[in-house]
C-alpha cells in the first residue's frame, strides 16, 4: 500500500480535528474545509482510506483514525 502526500494531508487533518473535537470523530466537510478542497474529493478520498483500513467509520459520516494509520503518522513525523 502506497500512501501519497495528498492521503498523508487528509489522515493529518483527520487526527488534528479529532483532537479539537470533544467526540474524537471528524465528518469530511470539516476535512475539506480544513484544506481547503471540495468535499466530493475528501468524501470519496476518505471512503478509499477507509477501505484500506486507514479511518474507521463508528457512526454514518463520521471517522475517526485507525490503528494502522496512527503508527503511519508515527513513523512520518520520525523522518521529519
Amino acid at each position: 500500500m502506497k500512501v501519497t502526500v495528498y492521503r498523508l494531508n487528509v489522515l493529518t487533518a483527520v487526527q488534528i480535528l479529532c483532537e479539537r473535537n470533544a467526540a474524537g470523530l471528524t465528518s469530511p466537510r470539516e476535512v475539506a474545509d480544513e484544506l481547503a478542497k471540495p468535499v466530493e474529493n475528501i468524501r470519496v478520498m476518505m471512503l478509499r482510506l477507509k477501505a484500506i483500513s486507514l479511518l474507521e467509520r463508528p457512526y454514518t459520516g463520521c471517522y475517526k483514525l485507525s490503528n494502522k494509520a496512527e503508527e503511519i503518522l508515527k513513523e512520518t513525523r520520525k523522518h521529519d
